[in-house]
């Protein structure tokens, strides 16, 4: 009767663990998700704003790029699927770094282990947080985002061409966000 006992509670035990691995694999993945989708609404509405200059387009660029300095230096925020939200600053070819970006668009985000200076090449990182925080939709977008925010920003903004916009909006609609 105890070895039954024992071997019941083991698996249960066993069932328990499998399930709260599965829970927390699928906790992950929607986290993934939600930040790409964020980074993707972010995206169409900065364009929308003037915030960004201009976006490559996904299709060609492994990594997406929104460019908010096109001078030296150069500034800009990359991201994918897979690769988290970050500031880049490159200053011809003497000086390059980058920060990565947390928290929540629109007006949450926040620098993730900033150099103790506050600076990449002389540059004052918080000043272009502040610009990315600044971004705002009308009206003002809910937490959390709806898919229609993402569409809405890239539809809003004249910055893309035909077939950048339309990649972007495909992104929009992905749960996958890839």
């Amino acid at each position: 009767m105890n070895f039954r006992k024992t071997t019941i509670f083991r698996a249960a035990m066993s069932a328990t663990a499998v399930l709260s691995a599965c829970v927390c694999m699928a906790t992950v993945l929607h986290a993934q998700n939600a930040s790409c989708h964020n980074n993707l609404t972010m995206y169409g509405w900065g364009l929308a704003a003037g915030t960004f200059s201009t976006a490559s387009t996904p299709n060609n660029m492994n990594l997406w790029v929104a460019e908010i300095s096109s001078g030296n230096p150069e500034i800009h925020v990359t991201f994918n699927r897979t690769t988290p939200l970050h500031l880049t600053v490159r200053a011809g070819t003497t000086c390059e770094g980058y920060v990565n970006i947390g928290g929540t668009f629109p007006g949450n985000m926040t620098l993730i282990n900033p150099p103790g200076s506050g600076t990449i090449c002389n540059v004052t990182l918080t000043t272009y947080l502040a610009r990315l925080n600044a971004i705002n939709a009308t009206p003002p977008l809910p937490h959390p985002l709806p898919v229609n925010a993402c569409i809405a920003g890239f539809n809003k903004q004249t910055k893309l061409s035909q077939a950048a916009k339309g990649a972007y909006l495909q992104r929009c609609g992905d749960p996958t966000c890839p």
